[in-house]
């Protein structure tokens, strides 16, 4: 977990060891940037807004999924969560930044989106079970290819497919 905290222009103040290599600038580096600098094109505007509405005191911190851009160009997703410190007066002083590396979870979540894209477009049937020959899920080429809708399919045996002088094949 990355701890940064950032003067109210943006500037970094301080930052923990595990921030540092998450961006990969040491600390005095990195003190000569600012969060927004190093935020992805992206995700600018909405850090930004949400930033700004932490100053105006409409919410006490936020959390967003956003990317950094590392000394040398590489890009990683963190979720961030930011809130105020302030003057013993009440003032803003500096902001808090506690940030997560989800690279790999958004890595997995895109995977999953593009093989189910596949399986959902593919002309070919594609049908999944459990080891008890359950049928699990069933795809739009499967209802075409076997005249089955997905409700009449899920949770039945897959032996439903199959002709009756055949089923002891199925294991």
């Amino acid at each position: 977990i990355g701890i940064g905290v950032a003067n109210l222009d943006g500037t970094f103040h301080e930052a923990n060891r595990s921030f540092c290599s998450m961006l990969g600038y040491p600390l005095e580096e990195l003190k000569t940037r600012t969060f927004l600098q190093l935020t992805h094109a992206e995700d600018r505007a909405a850090t930004e807004t949400e930033a700004l509405r932490l100053l105006d005191g409409a919410i006490d911190s936020y959390s967003l999924e956003k990317r950094y851009v590392r000394k040398g160009g590489g890009v990683f997703w963190s979720n961030t969560t930011v809130a105020l410190m302030h003057h013993e007066n009440g003032a803003p002083s500096q902001f808090l930044g506690i940030v997560e590396d989800i690279t790999q979870r958004k890595e997995a979540d895109a995977m999953r989106t593009r093989l189910a894209g596949v399986i959902e477009f593919s002309d070919d049937a594609v049908v999944t079970m459990t080891l008890d020959g359950i049928i699990t899920s069933w795809n739009p080429a499967a209802q075409r290819i076997y005249g089955y809708t997905v409700e009449e399919v899920l949770g039945r045996p897959v032996t439903m497919l199959m002709p009756e002088d055949h089923i002891d094949e199925e294991p």
